[in-house]
């Protein structure tokens, strides 16, 4: 896998080896291109947001109308009733696309989650009761971030060598602290990857020692995206609607295959019969005609018998519908829920299931016989993508 942190440099972590290289030198530095790769943009906006999770669709309408349209969003649940919106310019996540093909993104998410993903694994967020001042020297940038258990703000932007960055530093702690009534007395850590930041905040006294760390990792955000387990992933709309024409086509695809094979092996029947005498061909004939005359007989009985059985006893058979729904789940796929409802002597089964495994692409459920002339729709579930199914039986 490939990691990378995309800005006006993209810094990178390709099999093993770190750099930085320009995006417009993107192919010099790498003419044969790359594949499965991982994204972290810097540039984020953030929103604490509280709303009532007894309706998922109203909760999930308004987490989507925090931002605008300019920009795609996920959020995560930080409490009961209480999410942090995370949002990236669509523009930004568009020209990685440009850059890197569909095909070829694993996952997007924002710098500053996978910074939160390294300083997890460190025990860094150890301190409930502060926060932490996080100074991230990448190439010519000092990066900002301020965290609060699994809360975070959007980076702030230093030259290496300004002078004022321990004001700096202290104005973005009375920023944060201002921001919420809560973290009025909040005190800070502050956590750094330059020991000459370290030395030089320390000398002019806007820290104590004690109350400093240096990690040694040149780019702790490119470790979060190696390490992290990341439920978030930032793709376009479009893409959603590129996804199900793939799958559409795959259906075609199998299908033209299924009818190349069907007429094979037609012609290989047709040659053989013209080989056998007219006796054996008149009897295959006949038993062709019987057999299907049978068939079709079953067919056109089966699903009467079934309705008189629901009109007569109004029972069914939920054990055999719930076997071969479950059955015909891949193992990525979380079910949410399966429901048989009854109104008036009619049914309706239901069941609601979402991609549960990140790295997946969702490309829907294959019905089951019993549940070929059920109703597919896609939603969008605990911010991932699903299928509602749904069968009316009368």
């Amino acid at each position: 896998m490939n990691y990378l942190i995309f800005d006006n440099h993209i810094y990178y972590d390709v099999e093993g080896k770190r750099g930085t290289t320009l995006k417009e030198k993107l192919s010099e530095t790498f003419p044969s291109g790359l594949k499965d790769i991982s994204i972290a943009l810097i540039d984020s906006l953030q929103k604490k947001v509280s709303v009532s999770e007894r309706n998922a669709f109203k909760k999930d309408e308004a987490l989507a109308s925090v931002f605008s349209g300019d920009y795609i969003t996920q959020a995560e649940r930080l409490d009961q009733d209480l999410f942090q919106v995370a949002a990236l310019e669509k523009s930004k996540i568009d020209d990685i696309y440009k850059h890197f093909g569909f095909e070829n993104i694993r996952l997007i998410v924002p710098y500053a989650l996978a910074l939160r993903e390294f300083l997890k694994a460190n025990n860094l967020i150890i301190p409930k009761e502060k926060g932490i001042v996080f100074l991230d020297h990448l190439g010519k940038l000092i990066l900002l971030t301020i965290y609060k258990d699994n809360t975070f703000t959007t980076p702030r932007r230093f030259g290496l060598n300004n002078k004022h960055l321990p004001e700096e530093i202290l104005r973005s702690e009375k920023n944060y602290r201002d921001s919420s009534e809560k973290e009025k007395d909040i005190e800070f850590l502050i956590i750094t990857n330059n020991k000459e930041i370290k030395e030089e905040i320390i000398k002019t006294g806007g820290e104590k020692e004690e109350n400093i760390i240096f990690i040694d990792d040149a780019y702790p955000a490119l470790t979060g995206l190696k390490i992290g387990n990341f439920s978030q992933h930032y793709m376009l709309p479009e893409q959603f609607l590129r996804l199900r024409k793939a799958k559409a086509l795959k259906n075609q695809l199998k299908s033209l295959i299924l009818v190349a094979g069907i007429c094979l092996i037609s012609l290989v029947s047709f040659l053989t019969a013209q080989a056998m005498n007219k006796k054996e061909l008149m009897r295959l004939k006949n038993l062709e005609a019987n057999a299907s005359a049978l068939n079709n007989d079953l067919k056109a009985a089966y699903p009467l018998k079934y309705r008189e059985i629901l009109r007569k006893e109004k029972k069914i058979d939920f054990p055999r519908l719930f076997n071969s729904f479950v059955n015909a789940l891949d193992d990525y796929y979380k079910i949410e829920s399966i429901s048989l409802k009854e109104d008036h002597g009619s049914y309706q089964f239901e069941g609601i299931v979402y991609l549960e495994q990140d790295e997946r692409l969702f490309i829907g459920i294959r019905l089951p016989h019993e549940l070929k002339k059920a109703r597919v729709e896609n939603i969008l579930l605990k911010n991932k993508p699903g299928e509602k199914i749904t069968l009316d039986i009368t």
